[in-house]
């Protein structure tokens, strides 16, 4: 069953704050820009095009997503928006 679709467009320096998710299933594919991803197990990375993230949070987990800008790929600081969509 799917819960929610979202397509999100974030600003530079912008993003969403820690928050809550239980016995969900969620992937994210990164379309412009670079998205950072922390969350309450331990795991933060970048997803950039051409990476799909998926997170299980099964019993409940803490995470938040943020605009990637100021952080260098492949040599290029990205300073524009991010556009990802989210399931």
């Amino acid at each position: 069953m799917l819960i929610a679709s979202n397509d999100d467009v974030i600003a530079p320096k912008r993003g969403f704050e820690t928050h809550p998710h239980r016995d969900t299933e969620i992937i994210i594919w990164v379309l412009l820009g670079s998205l950072v991803h922390q969350d309450s197990t331990g795991q933060h990375g970048i997803v950039y095009p051409g990476l799909a993230q998926r997170m299980t949070a099964g019993h409940g987990i803490l995470h938040s997503e943020k605009n990637g800008s100021g952080w260098y790929r492949h040599g290029e600081q990205d300073h524009e928006p991010v556009h990802f969509v989210q399931m």
